[in-house]
């Protein structure tokens, strides 16, 4: 008989239920499954599963062809130390259970519970599986291409573009500044001398998007890894808040307005605000969209139930109430709420009342309920 070991531990109780909910979802039931899944959990955690070489072989392919190997997932919550706290009493591997405390306690400055709740979290959005999944995904199209270099008639070889991209990417290193990327591709994508402006923005654009790469969050000069910006920036800030405008694409320019608004909605008493045009482009977007650009976004955004837009006064605006978009969207609540609690200076952080009256004679939202527009 296997022998085994009870956690006797108190562990974060969001965490847990959420844990036990996705063991249901795939089982039916969560009784008999709950001590084997939280043991895959915990060998992936500490590497004690088998493929940690796979992923490490996995990473060298990713970066031979010129990609970041980072995965870009959804950032651990780091208040996991500070929820409510539920004892729990599965048993696992004794054996398991030894490895694991004595990881924790060399790697990490978390308590046994919290630990598992960081593995548990991991383990739910797809563990070491996915990572390696997904990295593969981001580098089949160019294994294919590669090889296609091989045959002449082949319509699938890497173009030309393609490849100076690749050899940026591998020139600039693991993390570069704006000149030490415009040098390299100077260097590699020039076709005189020097690289024309259009050539510099078309080839930054390129190499950013293969890398994944993101601005440092205190440095706007320096580009590193997303994985890396997640780990600088202020706890629970979502990655569409955090990075530049300029490579938001529309969906995730409004994602980046529903939560800055949302977050300042959650910090009035009626949890609805109504913010203009002018001021969402100034503080949510640093100025660097068009108006046209500003109104597609707000557009976009009063498609969810619980936001809604109008012009009254002659002034576009936008109207976010907290509560109706719960309803529909709990998910993008709840973001909204890590994100308050992150630390740093927040874009529309003012906790001030702000209502539609604020911006032209009072007038209702006869629309909003349906996620459409105020009335003019």
């Amino acid at each position: 008989m296997r022998d085994t070991s009870k956690l006797d531990w108190m562990v974060p109780v969001d965490e847990w239920d959420q844990f036990r909910r996705h063991v249901e979802s795939q089982f039916g039931v969560a009784e008999g499954y709950l001590g084997r899944e939280a043991e895959l959990a915990m060998k992936q955690y500490i590497d004690a599963d088998g493929y940690a070489r796979v992923e490490t072989l996995v990473d060298r392919l990713v970066s031979a062809a010129g990609r970041s190997p980072d995965h870009a997932s959804e950032k651990i919550k780091s208040d996991l130390a500070s929820q409510e706290p539920t004892r729990i009493g599965i048993r696992v591997g004794t054996i398991l259970k030894e490895e694991f405390c004595a990881y924790v306690d060399e790697h990490t400055d978390y308590n046994y519970g919290v630990a598992l709740a960081r593995a548990l979290n991991v383990y739910r959005d797809g563990g070491r599986s996915r990572r390696v999944e997904d990295k593969l995904d981001r580098v089949v199209d160019d294994a294919e291409s590669m090889l296609g270099e091989l045959n002449n008639d082949s319509d699938d070889s890497l173009s030309s573009v393609q490849r100076k991209t690749i050899a940026i990417c591998h020139d600039v290193g693991e993390s570069f500044t704006d000149a030490v990327l415009n040098e390299s591709i100077h260097n590699i994508a020039a076709e005189g001398p020097k690289a024309s402006d259009p050539t510099l923005e078309k080839y930054r654009d390129l190499v950013i998007d293969r890398l994944d790469y993101e601005r440092h969050p205190n440095n706007e000069e320096l580009w590193i890894s997303r994985d890396q910006a997640e780990e600088i920036a202020p706890d629970e800030t979502p990655a569409e808040c955090r990075r530049s405008v300029d490579l938001l694409d529309t969906d995730e320019m409004k994602r980046r307005l529903i939560y800055t608004v949302g977050r300042r909605a959650l910090a009035t008493s009626s949890k609805d605000v109504t913010l203009p045009e002018r001021e969402l482009r100034q503080e949510v977007f640093d100025d660097e969209i068009s108006r046209p650009t500003m109104h597609e976004v707000m557009q976009a955004a009063a498609e969810h139930f619980g936001i809604g837009t109008g012009k009254p006064d002659r002034q576009q605006v936008l109207r976010l109430n907290l509560t109706e978009l719960e309803i529909d969207h709990p998910d993008m609540a709840r973001t909204i709420r890590h994100f308050a609690n992150a630390d740093g200076d927040s874009k529309l952080a003012d906790s001030g009342e702000t209502t539609l009256g604020s911006y032209g004679g009072g007038q209702q939202p006869s629309a909003l309920t349906d996620g459409g527009t105020v009335a003019d």
